[in-house]
């Protein structure tokens, strides 16, 4: 790991570079970029633990992570609206997918390189949850080992959908295998069997990082992008699949 990861989900300054893993999440994730690619620095910026995580915290780790090759984000929301338990200010959908949008947007104007990967979400739904949901964002949802698109043990499923929050077409949406329907991935490091889009997502940000680690490539994002966009697009395996759907459907080095 990067000595200069952080923690910025305690609020004890003390606890500050503690990135220690108490639900075994990160760390499964972690270790699936790295099997995927051995030769990938890892910096973790830590943003949750047991509890919810704060969409402010994601938020403050993106612009920290600003200078990375790729980020993943193996989490996803709905942004519902709800009220400011503290001050009763309404924190609409809207306003709230602004400001990450916003976030995003400033990474790809300072770091025009970087390539961010995120979870699609697992609530079964015919859209993307956000963050994935931005159009800049590659948008990873999880398959099985027969190319179905995954239905998880808790009766939950990948989420699937090309439409960006404006409703236009999101054209960075990908599949790759995150178990479901009765099957798991693993890792090396992790003694637990995984399912759901959290585990789809760093396969792919390891694919990226090895496209960025191979010397006669340059590390352009754009270059990146139609890579990985012709080479799914090459033979789309998925059972059922629709490009409105499942994007490039099933992704390859």
């Amino acid at each position: 790991m990067s000595p200069d990861s952080r923690n910025y989900h305690d609020s004890d300054p003390k606890n500050v570079n503690d990135i220690s893993d108490r639900n075994g999440h990160g760390t499964a994730v972690a270790s699936i970029i790295h099997d995927v690619a051995p030769n990938a620095q890892l910096r973790v910026l830590k943003v949750g633990d047991s509890n919810p995580i704060s969409e402010w915290n994601v938020i403050a780790a993106l612009i920290a992570a600003k200078s990375a090759d790729i980020i993943n984000m193996s989490l996803a929301y709905g942004l519902p609206y709800r009220d400011c338990p503290e001050c009763g200010r309404q924190q609409t959908t809207s306003s709230r997918s602004v400001v990450f949008e916003q976030a995003i947007s400033e990474i790809g104007r300072i770091s025009a390189n970087t390539v961010i990967v995120a979870a699609a979400g697992n609530r079964n739904n015919g859209a993307l949850d956000y963050p994935s949901k931005f159009g800049e964002v590659v948008a990873v949802g999880a398959i099985d080992s027969q190319f179905n698109r995954s239905n998880f043990a808790n009766k939950s499923g990948s989420n699937y959908g090309t439409r960006t929050p404006t409703e236009e077409e999101h054209k960075l949406v990908f599949f790759a295998p995150g178990g479901g329907n009765g099957e798991y991935v693993g890792s090396s490091t992790i003694g637990r069997n995984l399912q759901g889009t959290s585990f789809a997502a760093p396969y792919v940000t390891g694919l990226f990082a090895l496209y960025y680690g191979d010397p006669e490539k340059a590390r352009n994002r754009a270059a990146a992008l139609k890579h990985f966009a012709d080479r799914a697009d090459l033979e789309p395996r998925m059972v059922g699949y629709t490009k409105g759907n499942h994007g490039h459907g099933v992704i390859r080095i």
